[in-house]
């Protein structure tokens, strides 16, 4: 097992898929994950596994026999590299197992107690907060078995999600379309975020209102406290976010601002001489 301490993050670097010579089940106990790779004719000292930031990254090479023939009539043995990556989120490397035996590498990681897990479900994350505050609130939804996509127009989904690997799984075959926002952080043992339709964000919108009014982009000041404010906080031409916004969203940002229930959007406002 290798660790690597230095590289991008998910938003950064692309899943490593090569899912036609590497099958995988990923199955569960009471104390641990682990997931079953199909490799079948290679030997164990070609495989490498590689934890770094969060993910899992397996890398086997099968080396071509040189045998000199000249009677193929057909070629179909597969020779070469494959790489595969799985995000498991924070953990300790000494935790994480690996064994290979009769072409299946297994590797194996604990689970996070479920203590640790709901004490880290609120902290730093306002959507999360404010979809909960919601559901408390009794808001009414409607199920998805009443959604028709003939009738009802859906530029951003937003989702909550245990499984953590297999929404990674899906990002690329959305990508393409959306963008990906994600709230939670990578030691959280859950995902949530949202879905956003591409040309369709925040900062499109704020555009689009100014081409409108014919007033200038220059001269927008906007408000915002997650990631789906991304677009728009860049954007504008003055961005203020929460104090307890992500650092990212902060790092564009030209001001912060304090707890709206303590007038941080007014006392804010009353700094630019808005009001």
């Amino acid at each position: 097992m290798e660790k690597k301490t230095n590289g991008n993050n998910f938003f950064d670097t692309p899943m490593i898929p090569d899912t036609q010579y590497m099958k995988a089940d990923i199955y569960e106990d009471k104390t641990k994950y682990n997931i079953d790779i199909d490799l079948p004719g290679f030997k164990k000292n070609n495989i490498k596994v590689v934890y770094e930031n969060g993910y899992l990254m397996i890398n086997a090479i099968k080396e071509e026999v040189k045998e000199i023939k000249d009677n193929y009539i057909r070629r179909e043995r597969f020779y070469g590299e494959v790489k595969r990556s799985f995000y498991i989120g924070e953990k300790n490397e000494s935790d994480i197992k690996a064994t290979y035996k009769d072409g299946i590498l297994n590797i194996s990681f604990p689970k996070e107690e479920n203590n640790k897990k709901n004490s880290k479900i609120m902290e730093n994350n306002l959507e999360l907060a404010r979809f909960l505050e919601e559901r408390k609130n009794e808001e009414v939804r409607l199920p998805i078995s009443e959604f028709d996509i003939l009738k009802h127009k859906v530029t951003k989904v937003c989702f909550i999600s245990e499984d953590k690997i297999a929404f990674y799984d899906c990002v690329k075959y959305l990508s393409e379309f959306f963008n990906i926002v994600i709230f939670s952080k990578e030691s959280d043992d859950f995902i949530n975020g949202e879905i956003i339709l591409k040309n369709c964000t925040k900062g499109d919108a704020i555009k689009k209102a100014v081409d409108y009014l014919g007033g200038k982009i220059e001269d927008t000041i906007a408000f915002g406290d997650s990631m789906n404010d991304y677009e728009m906080i860049k954007d504008a031409g003055y961005g203020v976010v929460s104090y307890l916004a992500p650092e990212k969203l902060k790092a564009i940002a030209d001001d912060t601002f304090d707890d709206p229930d303590n007038d941080g959007i007014y006392k804010s406002m009353k700094k630019l001489e808005l009001i």
